[in-house]
Order: C-alpha cells, then structure tokens, then sequence
C-alpha cells in the first residue's frame, strides 16, 4: 500500500516549489536566469494566452542547471521538515 498527499497546504504549511526555488537560489544564485523568463509565462497564464503546463515548465526550468537534483530535494527536506504539519510528521514513512 502507498499514501499519497499533496503537499501544498496539504503536507506542507507552505508554497514549496516556491521555497524549494529560493533554497536552490541560493546555493546555485545563477538560476536566477530562468527567473527572467517566468513572469512573462505567468502573465501569459493568467490572461490565457499560455497554458499551466507552459507555465510550470518555464518555472521549473531552473532544475536543468543543476546536476544533483536529487540530492538538492534531499537537503532541502532535511531542512525544511519543520515546515510541514504535526500530523504528516506523525505518520511519514522512508519509503
């Protein structure tokens, strides 16, 4: 059997695209280049000119530059665990 939950707002008291971004950011300060291209793509989303796939794949383009992700993903959790609610906490498994 596997659980799963969405984590914005669900697992997670936070946005965490949003925050994973802004970890990467800064320890690897030159994917701010790929920020450059995603207001263009939200303001294109939100008019409806662009779709949400479009968007997001311009949001998380950033994640080409960095050749680790998963070890990224790991260290973030690590450090962001507390950010998550008491009871998703209670019941998380490793697998």
């Amino acid at each position: 059997m596997i659980n799963v939950y969405d984590f914005d707002k669900t697992i997670n008291k936070t946005d965490c695209s949003t925050d994973f971004f802004f970890f990467c950011l800064k320890k690897k300060p030159v994917i701010i280049l790929n920020a450059v291209g995603m207001l263009p793509a939200f303001i294109g989303w939100k008019r409806g000119k662009r779709s949400l796939t479009m968007f997001k794949e311009k949001v998380f383009s950033y994640l080409k530059r960095i050749k680790s992700v998963d070890e990224y993903v790991e260290e973030f959790w690590d450090k962001n665990i507390y950010k998550s609610h008491g009871w998703y906490q209670e019941v998380q498994k490793e697998d």
